[in-house]
């Protein structure tokens, strides 16, 4: 509920009836009257009468939005004693009588709100865009749905589990075997769980003598201290105390978004200068919007310990001032930015989900995520598949893909000046299993026996695990150079040119950057023939590989249960591998056919050329 200003009990008015509540609605007035016998609908309105007028003037106003079912809204304002109720006056002097216990969507009400009462909604309600929107008769935002009962939980708790809530228990497992129960995890949220996430704060069930209940039960403590949760004694400590200990009592601590939110930009939400691929994502989709001529303001969402890259220093912004905005971001990431930062990103805003996704299907688990944008970007074919179930539409964008002029030489990495080298890349923190160095590392070695000396493969890593696995299978083997170190984007990109090829032997890509950039660079390519890679990486272009499809077993991926991916087939790597090395001339015709492809569709112009025509379709810019 929103209480930017306190509530004053209204005054007494010339009426038949005493006026217990109120609700603006866009300008007109729900007059609230306790009643106990039907309303006469020849009740003067007071709409225009110097009572209401004195009213409006006098009392500080305040408007709760409450969602009742789905996409129903009920705007309503009560005082602390209900009222039986409603009667909406319009300007005509029609009046309609409304029970108060029907929970009548706004749908409804609105055919009886004139249009010309609107801007009365400005002048009382500037920050309240979303309720304007819904006296429009437009449909709520998608994320107020995250406030909804789960439909999927047993719902036997003092108050129910959102949507928010469930998506938490899966982002946050150890919380979850802490407190597996339902009650229990309530209980977390309210005590705990609403400090860190204080979007938990905004559900409209936290209020009342609901919301008491529920705090009463989840402190065994407060429970021998009052016996009765609704008592008057329970109440006061709430009202005093209350919200020093538990969080969920305090006040919603929800930055609001700016009032007025211009546009002509686009807003880019996403790991600004983590040195991740991800935070590239965010990078590359910024320079391909500048490239459009598309104005950019970037919010970084930081990754602890990782903030190597500056490039978009200029760009930073606490305050976005755009209402388009792009998040460059998981849909996991967006979940948990929504739920820490709470709906200052969205309120008011046309948000987009740029969300890399590396298997066949988004898992169903994870659906609310999906409350929290209007449309979806998708970098592949393959992604834009795995969205197929999505409720909002699905865009193929493919992305920008940009590398610079090699500075560095073999010699500034201390590689061996006159071996064919293969590169591989790899985040470990991506999963050792996807990625599959260790593929390519058996693929070398079968396609190379060691006596063949003219052939060398650097295996760029990052966020090696501990297991010791990567490091053995390449013991021995002084071909084989792992560089375990963060470099900085234009040592990484000069020591992929350093190379005369590039290897991938990935169970998945949602798009595969990487591969993408060293078709940029002009180097052969040999990649798994499945998934993100298979949109740009054809026989025409590189070397795929043939592969067979398999479960994801169990532990090997987050949330992929029931998924499958692509084994790729190491004897036909090898061969490939072979055919490139002893025939170079031959692979670098290939490769000069995928660079042109690359130049052709993934050039920051290309990729800012449909980026800046959807946004114009849509109205955003």
């Amino acid at each position: 509920m929103s209480s930017a200003l306190p509530l004053r009990k209204p005054e007494a008015q010339a009426s038949a009836l005493p006026c217990t509540g109120f609700a603006l609605a866009g300008g007109g007035i729900l007059h609230c009257f306790k009643s106990d016998r039907p309303m006469e609908t020849r009740q003067p309105p007071l709409l225009d009468g110097s009572p209401a007028r004195r009213w409006r003037l006098r009392n500080h106003l305040d408007v709760a939005a409450r969602a009742a079912g789905q996409p129903c809204w009920v705007v309503l304002l009560e005082t602390g004693e209900a009222a039986t109720h409603l009667r909406l006056t319009a300007r005509d002097k029609s009046v309609t009588d409304i029970a108060s216990s029907e929970a009548l969507p706004l749908a409804e009400l609105g055919r009886h709100i004139p249009i010309a009462w609107l801007p009365l909604i400005t002048r009382f309600l500037p920050a309240e865009q979303a309720l304007a929107d819904l006296l429009r008769g437009e449909t709520p935002p998608r994320w107020h749905r995250l406030h909804d009962p789960e439909p999927d939980q047993p719902q036997d708790t003092v108050l129910p589990l959102t949507r928010l809530m469930t998506a938490l228990r899966q982002l946050r497992p150890d919380v979850t075997a802490r407190h597996p129960a339902a009650s229990d995890f309530l209980a977390w949220c309210l005590l705990d769980g609403s400090r860190d996430y204080p979007a938990l704060r905004g559900n409209p069930d936290w209020q009342g003598p609901a919301l008491r209940r529920a705090v009463h039960a989840a402190r065994p403590d407060l429970q021998a201290a009052f016996a009765d949760p609704d008592g008057a004694a329970f109440g006061d400590w709430c009202r005093d105390h209350g919200a020093d200990e538990v969080p969920a009592l305090a006040a919603p601590a929800v930055r609001r978004a700016p009032i007025r939110l211009r546009k002509g930009g686009v807003t880019i939400v996403g790991h600004a200068r983590g040195a991740l691929g991800i935070g590239e994502d965010c990078r590359i989709a910024a320079r391909a919007m500048q490239t459009a001529g598309v104005p950019v303001a970037v919010l970084d969402v930081p990754v602890p310990g990782d903030a190597a890259d500056d490039s978009l220093r200029d760009l930073l912004s606490d305050a976005p001032p755009y209402a388009a905005t792009l998040l460059c971001l998981t849909g996991f990431s967006s979940l948990e930015l929504f739920a820490r930062e709470g709906a200052a990103l969205w309120e008011g805003r046309n948000v987009i989900g740029l969300w890399p996704w590396e298997l066949p299907r988004w898992p169903d688990r994870f659906a609310a995520a999906f409350d929290l944008v209007g449309e979806l970007w998708a970098a592949s074919a393959f992604t834009a598949d795995s969205y197929k179930d999505a409720p909002v539409p699905v865009r193929h964008l493919p992305p920008a893909v940009a590398v610079s002029l090699a500075t560095l030489t073999r010699a500034d990495f201390g590689l061996p000046e006159r071996s064919f080298l293969f590169h591989a890349g790899f985040d470990g923190n991506s999963t050792m299993t996807r990625k599959n160095p260790l593929g390519a590392i058996a693929a070398f070695q079968m396609a190379f026996p060691r006596a063949r000396r003219d052939v060398g493969l650097v295996v760029k890593a990052m966020n090696l695990p501990e297991d010791g696995a990567l490091r053995g299978a390449i013991a021995g083997d002084p071909r084989i150079r792992l560089m375990d170190r963060r470099l900085p984007r234009a040592h990484t990109e000069a020591l992929l040119a350093c190379c005369d090829a590039h290897l991938s032997l990935h169970r998945a890509e949602g798009f595969g950057r990487i591969p993408a950039e060293a078709l940029a660079l002009g180097l052969p390519v040999i990649a798994t023939g499945w998934s993100g890679t298979a949109d740009y990486l054809t026989t025409e272009t590189g070397f795929p590989v043939a592969y067979s499809l398999v479960p994801v077993p169990p532990g090997a991926y987050p949330f992929a249960e029931g998924q499958h991916w692509a084994e790729p087939d190491i004897g036909h790597a090898a061969r490939l591998m072979r055919q490139v090395a002893d025939d170079p001339h031959a692979a670098r015709t290939v490769a000069a056919r995928g660079q042109a492809r690359i130049r052709r569709d993934y050039s920051p112009e290309a990729a800012g050329r449909r980026y800046r025509a959807r946004l114009e379709e849509l109205g955003w810019l």
